[in-house]
């Protein structure tokens, strides 16, 4: 369902994706030299008003054979990109303040005014707690954003067959990355909830170079037809160092020049950083026959990221694999393909935290002495030298089984992993200065199956194959230092809290049962102090007779009981078409549009959701039982994060649908082509789903405890493509 359907946004808010795209490329050479070339254009608007993206990339690859010996290649990619990106996520963007606008709130008035600008205007009442709340069309029509992005790759490699059987290759690459953000905000306009300011510049630019080095050295040999053994040695090293920098200015006197100088620069900050990781690996295979299967590998990474006495982290792995269906009493049965049986243990590392958290990084703030302004130095963050790599321990059994010529296939595994020394920000005491620090802390575990059956139903002129997958995870934090204290981060009055015997990242609050129903119900039960008829009914959950912060309780999780998709392809005479659905059951996601638009905290001519309507008007008419009255002010448990924000995530997608025709060949050959091929592809569908939000995927936050919390989030757009391939 789109946006405006939920809520009767204009259509100048959100709107319809228009997606030009073509890709060429050719490709030629010889028995020694083969290349490709290949250009590629894109021009995307935004779902939400102004936001465009235009990327042109070119890439080139060129492979050589010197001898039978030595070869070499080398790929060149280069690509820029000019995006218009107006900010989204959160209570103050685009996407939030057109939920919340009042659906007969006009853009523009008589006076050709923003509705909200205009002093004598009906419409100038929209505001929280007496300021002004922007109009979201003005954060696209009101505001300049530019970004330029460029960016170069470039990747060698060379391999040399050193004697028989041995081979040595070298590989290197090069990552530029050049970015430059402008962003203007018009003179007069209204900026979040503070009041009025002058207009305001931003710049900022971004300069990343990374770059990688690769060496290995495989051996692999058969003995006596029935051993084969493949082993590889190999070392890396990486790094990357990024520059950032960023001005702003205010006080322009019109909007007639963007650039800074024609404002009062107010700040500027420049920051640089870098990190490098080395590798060591080593492997070997062993196969009998095809039919047992072996492998080991060991590999050891040093990160910079890391403590002196802590930057190296060792991580073995093993496999072993028995194809069954090899074995002499499965030999001769005809329909069965293939049997085979896997287990495996695999360790692996994360080093994925800033880059100087192990060591105290300075920070920079004026301060006023004796009526002079000076310099200060200052420690930006809790230094912990004893930061080490988080390591996760992986046990893994899957069945691999094809019958019928293959026409049936199923795969399947189940997992088990324990992550120990855990990175997360924890709370500290607030004599050190600072409020959290990064620190190795716990144990998480996870467990979980995927399964996965492929079948050919039909095949022959006319042919219909089906793949089907489902999985599920699931994980249990085990430890959290030495008191097990629970970990808490607020986010706008809710809690994500991670503890022990829980999920990570569970929404924790409130829960509301229903509506006070009467006056009588105030003196039956414990209430939220100032509580009325028609407030919401808070649950006391510890049972002794009052209701505070000590009733906050486990709400839910995002992650799902399970997850599926299912496609379906059928082809018929140089027609085709695929079918993609995917669906998830179960998981909770923390609606934090509610806040606004369930509760009506903030008052003035906001929007709410349709639901509202149900809502307790007096003992007379108490609705439904589960609306209650609206609040102006948050008062109650209205503005505090409560199972009322929480919702049932489960969803099916109908995620893609390609329709394609093949020419017939006769056509193309009289053309002289290999193929011509058209095609029509829909991306997001349709979503058939209970929650009250448009996406029930939508997460302001992508990583971290806080997934599954909806604040505004980018809304996934639907897309129709039409194409033509043409191979030449």
């Amino acid at each position: 369902m789109h946006l405006r359907q939920l809520f009767m946004v204009p259509e100048e808010q959100m709107g319809l994706l228009s997606l030009p795209h073509f890709q060429l490329s050719a490709s030629g050479g010889n028995e020694k030299t083969q290349f490709m070339v290949s250009l590629g254009y894109l021009d995307s608007e935004g779902v939400v008003d102004r936001n465009t993206y235009e990327r042109i990339n070119l890439r080139s690859n060129i492979k050589h054979k010197f001898n039978d010996k030595v070869r070499m290649g080398v790929n060149i990619g280069l690509s820029r990109a000019n995006e218009a990106p107006y900010g989204t996520g959160g209570k103050s963007d685009v996407v939030s303040l057109a939920l919340q606008s009042d659906p007969f709130f006009p853009l523009y008035v008589e006076t050709g005014s923003l509705g909200f600008k205009d002093p004598a205007s009906i419409w100038n009442t929209f505001s929280k707690y007496g300021f002004q709340l922007w109009h979201p069309y003005s954060l696209t029509r009101e505001a300049t954003a530019k970004k330029v992005t460029n960016i170069s790759t470039v990747t060698s490699y060379l391999e040399w067959d050193v004697i028989k059987d041995l081979t040595l290759k070298t590989s290197a690459s090069s990552n530029i990355e050049n970015t430059v953000h402008n962003f203007y905000w018009n003179a007069g306009q209204n900026w979040g909830y503070s009041g009025w300011v002058p207009a305001q510049a931003d710049f900022k630019t971004l300069q990343s170079n990374n770059w990688i080095s690769e060496t290995t050295l495989n051996y692999n040999k058969t003995f006596n037809e029935n051993h084969n053994l493949s082993v590889l040695a190999g070392y890396s090293a990486q790094e990357q160092r990024t520059d950032l920098s960023s001005m702003t200015a205010g006080n322009f006197p019109n909007d007639l020049v963007h650039t800074l100088n024609a404002g009062v620069v107010n700040a500027g900050n420049t920051f640089s950083e870098d990190w490098s990781l080395v590798s060591y690996l080593a492997r070997a295979n062993y196969s009998y026959k095809g039919k047992y299967l072996a492998s080991a590998a060991i590999r050891a990474d040093g990160s910079s990221r890391f403590g002196a006495n802590n930057r190296w982290g060792y991580f073995p792995s093993g496999s072993l694999a028995w194809r069954i269906s090899e074995e002499g009493f499965l030999k001769d049965v005809s329909w069965i393909s293939n049997i085979k049986v896997r287990l495996s243990y695999g360790a692996t590392g994360n080093n994925s935290i800033p880059n100087y958290g192990s060591i105290g990084v300075l920070g920079y703030s004026p301060y006023v002495s004796s009526g002079t302004v000076n310099q200060g130095i200052y420690t930006s963050n809790f230094a912990d030298k004893n930061l080490k790599w988080e390591k996760t321990g992986q046990t893994n059994f899957g069945v691999d089984f094809s019958v019928f010529n293959g026409r049936v296939k199923f795969t399947g595994d189940i997992y088990y992993s324990k992550t120990k020394d855990l990175l997360l920000n924890v709370p500290i005491p607030i004599l050190s200065g600072f409020s959290s620090t990064l620190t190795n802390i716990g144990e998480l575990e996870n467990r979980g199956f995927e399964l996965n059956l492929s079948t050919q139903n039909i095949d022959n002129e006319f042919k219909w194959s089906t793949d089907f997958n489902i999985f599920a995870n699931r994980n249990k934090v085990v430890k959290l230092g030495v008191n097990d204290a629970p970990i808490d981060i607020n986010v706008s009055s809710m809690t994500s809290r991670t503890a022990v015997g829980k999920p990570i990242g569970m929404y924790y609050g409130y829960v509301v049962d229903g509506v006070i129903m009467s006056q009588a119900e105030l003196s039956e039960y414990p209430v939220w102090p100032g509580s009325e008829a028609g407030d919401p009914k808070v649950r006391d959950v510890n049972k002794d007779g009052k209701i505070d912060s000590n009733d906050r309780t486990y709400l839910g999780n995002y992650q799902p009981n399970f997850q599926w998709g299912l496609t379906n392809n059928f082809s018929y005479s140089g027609f085709e078409l695929s079918v993609l659905l995917r669906g998830s059951q179960g998981g909770e996601i923390l609606n934090h549009n509610a806040r606004y638009l369930k509760s009506g905290v903030g008052g003035g001519n906001r929007n709410m959701y349709a639901v509202v309507n149900n809502y307790w008007k007096s003992e007379a008419e108490p609705g439904n039982g589960k609306i209650p009255k609206p609040r102006m002010l948050p008062t109650t448990v209205h503005d505090f994060g409560s199972s009322y924000w929480v919702e049932d995530g489960s969803f099916v997608r109908i995620q893609n649908i390609r329709m394609g025709y093949n020419l017939p060949k006769k056509l193309v050959e009289k053309m002289k082509l290999s193929n011509i091929k058209l095609y029509v592809n829909l991306e997001n569908v349709h979503v058939f789903s209970d929650y009250l939000g448009y996406d029930p995927e939508g997460s302001t936050y992508q990583s971290g405890v806080l997934v599954g919390f909806d604040y505004g989030a980018y809304p996934n757009p639907f897309t129709a493509t039409a194409g033509l391939n043409i191979s030449f």
